[in-house]
Order: C-alpha cells, then sequence, then structure tokens
C-alpha cells in the first residue's frame, strides 16, 4: 500500500502534543495510517485485549472535507450559494463518474457552468494543507487536519465513555426537538421521530448518540491542544478553533448531501435536521471544554463571560452560514431531481454547450484527466476509465477558432 503523502499529519508541530493528550485520556494512541483504497471512509480495527486500536485514515474522506471546508467558506464568506451547489456537483460528478459516467457527466458540466475550478490532486490537497498546519499561527488549519482523526479515535468505547452523561439520557430527544423547531421553515413539517429507528437515517438514534459522543470527544481534544502546546504569555486562539470546530457538522452535511445524489425529500430533511443537533451539541461542548480549563483561576467569572461572548459572536456567523447552506442544499436536490429526468442526448447537449466557451472546456477537460489518472483506490469500469480521457480529449479538440473581443469560442 502506498500510505503516505510527501509530508505527513505526525510533522506537524501540534501532534505531538496532540498525540499525549489522546494518551493520557483513552490510555493509548491509535496506530493509523493512511489508506488510498476503497470509497467507505475511515475505517477502525479495535483490540481488547491489551486496549488498542488500528486506523485506516481514508486519505479520499480527509480530501473531501478539506475540499468542502473551503468552498463552504468561501461561498459564505462572499454569500453566494452557488459556490456550493457547484462544489457539491463536483464532489458528486467525481464519484458518480467511477460507475455511471453519463450522470457524473452532468454533475461535472453543472459545475462548471459558472465557475471554472482547478481541484488538486488528493495528495497535493493534503500536502497543501499540512504546510499550513507549520505555520506558527495556524490554529483553523491544525484543526481542519486534525478533529477529522480525533472524530475517529472519539468512535473507541474507551472515549465513548467520555461524554456527559446526557447525551446517553432521554434528554438527547431534547436536542431533536429544539433543533426541529429551527430548520421547520426551511424543511417544513414532517414527522422526525420516525427516522429515530430508521438504521440508515443520520437521526438515527443509537447513530445519533455515537456521532455526538465523538463529536464532543474531538471537541474536547481540539480545544485543549492550544494549551498544551502554548508557552505561558499566548493568547488562546479562541476564535480560530471556534470557527474551525463548528465548520464540521456543516461540512459532514454538505458531504452526506453530496453523497446521496438521489435522495428524496426526506433525505434532505434528516440530513438537515441531523446536522444542526450536531452543531448545537458542538457549540455546548466548546464552552463547556473550555471554561473548564480556567476553573482554577481567581478571574474565572471573567474569563468565562469573554470566553462566551466570543463563542457567542462565532455562533453568530455560522448561524448565518447556515442560511447560504440551506439555499445550496435545495439548489443541489433540485439539480439531482432534474438530472434523474434527463435522457443522455440531454446531459451530451450539456456538455456541448459547455465547449462553446474555451476556458470552461479546457478546465472541464483537466478536471476529467485528474480523475482519469486518479484510479488508485477506486473501483472504476475499465470502460470508464478508458472514456474519461476520450471524453476529455475531445473537450480540448476542434475544428474552429472564432475570436470575439477578447475571447475565444473553440467550436467542433
Amino acid at each position: 500500500m502506498d500510505t503516505e503523502p510527501k509530508q505527513s499529519i505526525e510533522s506537524i508541530p501540534a501532534f505531538d502534543a496532540f498525540r499525549n493528550l489522546l494518551v493520557e485520556n483513552i490510555g493509548y494512541f491509535p496506530t493509523f495510517h493512511y489508506d488510498r483504497n476503497g470509497l467507505a471512509g475511515h475505517r477502525m480495527r479495535i483490540f481488547r485485549t491489551p486496549p488498542a486500536a488500528d486506523i485506516r485514515y481514508s486519505e479520499r474522506a480527509l480530501v473531501r472535507y478539506i475540499c468542502l471546508a473551503d468552498i463552504i467558506t468561501l461561498a459564505v464568506s462572499q454569500n453566494r450559494a452557488e459556490l456550493l451547489t457547484s462544489g457539491l456537483c463536483l464532489l458528486a460528478g467525481g464519484e458518480l463518474l467511477r460507475h455511471n459516467k453519463f450522470a457524473g457527466l452532468a454533475f461535472i458540466a453543472s459545475a462548471f457552468r459558472d465557475h471554472n475550478f482547478v481541484q488538486l490532486g488528493p495528495r497535493q490537497v493534503i500536502d497543501t494543507a499540512i504546510r499550513a498546519a507549520h505555520k506558527q499561527v495556524a490554529w483553523r488549519a491544525v484543526v481542519n487536519l486534525l478533529f477529522p482523526l480525533a472524530h475517529e479515535i472519539g468512535h473507541l468505547p474507551e472515549s465513548q465513555k467520555l461524554c456527559p452523561a446526557a447525551i446517553h439520557s432521554d434528554a438527547i430527544y431534547e436536542t431533536y426537538s429544539i433543533n426541529f423547531e429551527q430548520v421547520r421553515g426551511f424543511t417544513g413539517n414532517f414527522d422526525y421521530r420516525a427516522s429515530l429507528l430508521n438504521a440508515e437515517s443520520p437521526l438515527n438514534l443509537p447513530t445519533l448518540r455515537q456521532e455526538v459522543a465523538s463529536d464532543f470527544f474531538a471537541v474536547a481534544a481540539m480545544t485543549h491542544l492550544p494549551t498544551r502546546c502554548a508557552s505561558s504569555d499566548e493568547v488562546y486562539p479562541l476564535d480560530e478553533i471556534v470557527a474551525g470546530i463548528l465548520t464540521f457538522p456543516l461540512v459532514m452535511g454538505a458531504e452526506s448531501m453530496a453523497l446521496k445524489w438521489g435522495a428524496g425529500k426526506l433525505e434532505l430533511q434528516d440530513i438537515t435536521l441531523a446536522m444542526h443537533c450536531r452543531y448545537s451539541v458542538i457549540i455546548d461542548s466548546i464552552r463547556a471544554s473550555i471554561k473548564a480549563q480556567f476553573r482554577g483561576r481567581q478571574d474565572v467569572a471573567e474569563v468565562c463571560r469573554v470566553i462566551d461572548s466570543a463563542v457567542d459572536h462565532n455562533v453568530s456567523q455560522f448561524d448565518s452560514w447556515h442560511l447560504v447552506v440551506w439555499d445550496a442544499f435545495l439548489d443541489y436536490f433540485r439539480l439531482c431531481q432534474r438530472f434523474a429526468q434527463h435522457s443522455i442526448d440531454d446531459i451530451l447537449q450539456m456538455l456541448r454547450e459547455s465547449r462553446a466557451d474555451a476556458r470552461r472546456s479546457l478546465a472541464i477537460a483537466s478536471h476529467l484527466e485528474m480523475l482519469a489518472d486518479d484510479v488508485h483506490g477506486y473501483s472504476i469500469d475499465p470502460d470508464n476509465h478508458k472514456e474519461l480521457h476520450e471524453f476529455s480529449l475531445k473537450m480540448k479538440t476542434f475544428d474552429t477558432i472564432v475570436l470575439r473581443g477578447r475571447n475565444a469560442l473553440l467550436l467542433n
């Protein structure tokens, strides 16, 4: 197995403190390796005697996380839901092209309709993120890399035991009801209680309990990490830590949407409510975990007031982010419904229209080449692999060049 990028997560300055922190709390640090094989996400083997775990850390799942976090940040900073919609189409198209080339091409063509993306290969994405985390003040980058890993470790039995008792009590039902009121204006009324018993739903009660407990563990790890790394005179990077953590449930919701391209209205409603349930518990976890580190101080009341004020400020920003994310979810859902009705001729016509713009055509060609060459961990049909290269070549081959002002239109 080709396991390591040019730089490893273990090389970032905060990693040793991260490892030691987890050993202190669960008794050991799992062994983990980058996994380029398969699309199932991160995998874990747990050993009972002695307690240990081996994590196969999916390179592509990490890349999806980093890319979605970046596109969400860009979309909300510009208040442009269509950017996130295009990002979801790009992710869905890349996955679908592995086994359904026409459906995949429809999403790729839609992604490039208004934007010319340049997507790095998986190794380049991870290497770029690791370089960012090496910078002296780069806690947002550190959280982007380590929070997903901490969340996976949070699924271990020793980690699950550390979560607040309320997560495993009937109090969690109140989390559902409170957040349902928050999202009902977007989702409309629906019987979310039926989904609590559906093992395939993100609202499934045992599933949500475990995910929320893992979220709590990861929040505790990330919020304690700066204290372990900082000198006594350094200011706690509260805004960067909080913003990095609050991005996590948005990315998980966006990924669920993109990877369920045939989802119906109920799936959209379930994903949105589950995202908000996790988001609300994460907010409470952030407050409790940061405050716990300052209990012994004489000015603890003032410190807690500052913490609450800073968290409230970040939460108010992220609440507005949700409006952009909701709009993107709805646009993406409508696209999925429309593409399900498309014929092969309709999809080919979308590609022909894309070729009328030279930059867009070449950008699509470059993206298809990247997907065709990145087949290490994918079960891709040989015909699809060959045709991806052929489609890419066609997007770059033209018979006529028409100059219109400063633009070049390349036509068959």
